[in-house]
C-alpha cells in the first residue's frame, strides 16, 4: 500500500466516522444470544450486499458435522445446534496475484445476568467515546470493525489483490 491509498483510506474513515459508530450501534441493539443469532446475521448480510459482496448463508447441519475427524463439540453447541443460527460469508474477489484475506468472527453474546446497567445490555448507547451494551467489546465491535475497515478501503477505490 502507498502513502496516497493510505490516506485515502484514513480520509474515508473520518468522513465515514458517525456510519461506523452507527453500524455499531444497530447491531448491539440486536439481541444475539446462543441460539438468537438470526437477525444479527441478517443484518450483517445486509450490509456485505450493499458492499457488493457475494453472500451465502446456511444453517450447517450438526450430524453432518460430527462426521468430520476435526469437529470438536461443546456443550452450548449440543443445546442449541444451528436451528436459527446461520453461518454467513461474503466474499470479495480481488484482483489477483495477492494474497487472499480471511476475516471471522462470531455475534453471539454472553446473557445479560442480573447487574445493574447503567445502560441497557441492547442500548448501543454512546456516552462520550464510549459506546455500551453486549457485544460491544466481545465480539460485535470487531466484527463491526472488520466490515467498515473493509468497506472504507472499497469506498477509498482500493482493491485488494486476493482471489
Amino acid at each position: 500500500m502507498n502513502e496516497g491509498q493510505r490516506e485515502r483510506i484514513l480520509g474515508e474513515v473520518e468522513a465515514g466516522r458517525e456510519e461506523i459508530v452507527r453500524f455499531l450501534h444497530d447491531l448491539i441493539r440486536i439481541p444475539t444470544l446462543a441460539g438468537e443469532e438470526g437477525r444479527g446475521q441478517a443484518f450483517i448480510e445486509q450490509k456485505l450486499r450493499v458492499m457488493g459482496m457475494d453472500v451465502d448463508v446456511w444453517e450447517p447441519d450438526l450430524g453432518e458435522l460430527r462426521k468430520d475427524p476435526w469437529f470438536m463439540n461443546y456443550p452450548l453447541l449440543e443445546k442449541v445446534g444451528y436451528r436459527g443460527r446461520p453461518v454467513l460469508v461474503g466474499v470479495c474477489k480481488g484482483a489477483g496475484g495477492g494474497r487472499s484475506l480471511m476475516l471471522q468472527g462470531h455475534i453471539d453474546v454472553v446473557p445479560v445476568g442480573d447487574r445493574p446497567w447503567k445502560y441497557g445490555p441492547w442500548s448501543g448507547a454512546v456516552d462520550g467515546n464510549r459506546l455500551y451494551g453486549r457485544g460491544s467489546s466481545d465480539m460485535k465491535s470487531g466484527m463491526a470493525a472488520m466490515i467498515m475497515a473493509f468497506d472504507c478501503i472499497r469506498r477509498a477505490g482500493i482493491r485488494l489483490k486476493g482471489m
